[in-house]
């Protein structure tokens, strides 16, 4: 698969960052181009555009994206404070959420406390989320506590936590609201319930709502489908409607493994990997220090490892899809079973009802799961055209303007910091 890498090397010295960007949707190792050619700037600039944020997020656990991305943090603020749209609000919340999941700048992270007063006091839902998810990663660091405790006193943010934890209709808002009260406020917890709440979150604003939308639309194509043989008698309607059943659930499981779950996933080990990352610099500059020799893992010192690890897990969530979209266009034909089964139709009910074909029973098609590939392929472009807001964000969003259309949520993060490069120290201990 050689031809593919040349072939991202190629946009990337023609500067074409679209492209590239709507392949890192579906493949790990452009990261490892971005970072060969340097690109992380260009597509920082490419900013709010909710594709680069996407990308730009999902990449914060490699130093080429992270660097770049803390050494402008108040400015991707600014762009936050004034979103135009619900993608590139969507998009920005979750890059600067991510800001707190790299190790080595947490503690420079919290020379930002203004700024998340503001963003926090803002009656904006998703600079809210931003800031809560970004607080319950650095919360969660033991080295940090002294410095948590230090921040509760110069800005009270615990206060204004609580405001959002009672206004809040956000879930995602309300959930990290939880998490760093409890963080800050001494409770026995750690780097796991961030963890927990994490996958709690994607699945009620990631995995739910993708499911019933596969379900609903394959499940009204299926009835339409059906709609001509039942009118005439030739499909029963309690037939029609169990196999348009099936089918939605099929396509549904099937497009919740090939998008939320596969994410989910990657991230998980996206973490892991910035985890690890962390713990081996650690080791070598303490050898350094003591002057001792330390055997290097030669894993962390580029991309090539962890984006080949993860393209290895995208290809066989994709080979796998593929093979269940192929199977369920597979033909029946009747089947003739055995004396000793006896009535399969009254010993095996879910038989007719599934696959009625097989006891030679009329339908609108004979495939082994009918009318799944049409609604499964449209709704994943479809997915994919609006990347940067699931259907949960859109109603937040929704939400926001019923409740706050006379309010103006812009806030002024124009401050003296806005060019102080907090990435310096930290690039200097890597060195």
């Amino acid at each position: 698969m050689g031809f593919i890498t040349e072939y991202y090397d190629k946009l990337a010295k023609e500067g074409r960052l679209d492209a590239l960007l709507i392949f890192g949707i579906y493949d790990e190792r452009v990261y490892e181009v971005v970072d060969r050619h340097h690109l992380a700037n260009e597509i920082l600039n490419m900013l709010p555009s909710p594709r680069a944020a996407v990308f730009l997020s999902r990449g914060m656990v490699y130093d080429c994206i992270s660097e770049v991305v803390i050494r402008d943090f108040i400015k991707i603020c600014m762009m936050l404070s004034r979103y135009k749209s619900v993608e590139e609000g969507a998009s920005l919340a979750e890059l600067i959420g991510s800001c707190g999941i790299p190790e080595q700048y947490r503690m420079n992270m919290f020379n930002f406390s203004e700024t998340y007063r503001h963003m926090i006091l803002s009656r904006s839902y998703f600079p809210q989320r931003s800031v809560l998810r970004l607080l319950s990663y650095i919360f969660c660091d033991d080295i940090l506590s002294d410095a948590v405790a230090q921040l509760q006193y110069k800005s009270d943010i615990l206060n204004h936590v609580n405001k959002v934890y009672v206004d809040t209709p956000d879930f995602v808002s309300w959930r990290f609201s939880v998490r760093v009260m409890s963080l800050a406020g001494g409770y026995n917890e750690d780097r796991s319930d961030v963890e927990y709440t994490e996958a709690l979150t994607r699945v009620v604003t990631r995995t739910i709502p993708e499911f019933f939308m596969y379900f609903t639309v394959t499940f009204f194509y299926a009835m339409f489908r059906h709609y001509p043989r039942r009118v005439r008698g030739i499909t029963p309607r309690w037939l029609a409607r169990h196999r348009a059943l099936f089918s939605a659930i099929y396509g549904a499981v099937l497009g919740v493994y090939v998008n939320s779950f596969l994410e989910y996933r990657i991230y998980k080990h996206r973490v892991l990997y910035e985890l690890r990352k962390s713990q081996e610099y650690r080791r070598r500059r303490g050898a350094a220090r003591r002057g001792i020799e330390y055997p290097e893992n030669k894993y962390f010192n580029n991309l090539e490892g962890v984006t080949r690890r993860i393209y290895s897990m995208q290809c066989t969530a994709y080979s796998v899809t593929v093979g269940a979209l192929l199977l369920s266009m597979l033909p029946l034909t009747p089947v003739k079973f055995p004396k000793w089964m006896g009535d399969v139709a009254w010993r095996h009910p879910f038989v007719p009802r599934l696959f009625p074909t097989l006891l030679g029973m009329h339908t609108a098609s004979r495939c082994m799961v009918p009318f799944v590939f049409a609604p499964f392929v449209t709704l994943t472009i479809a997915r994919f055209n609006g990347w940067g807001a699931t259907l949960y964000d859109r109603y937040v969003e929704c939400r926001m303007r019923m409740w706050y259309r006379k309010v103006e949520v812009a806030f002024d993060t124009s401050t003296d910091v806005a060019d102080v490069d907090i990435t310096r120290d930290s690039h200097q201990k890597t060195l």
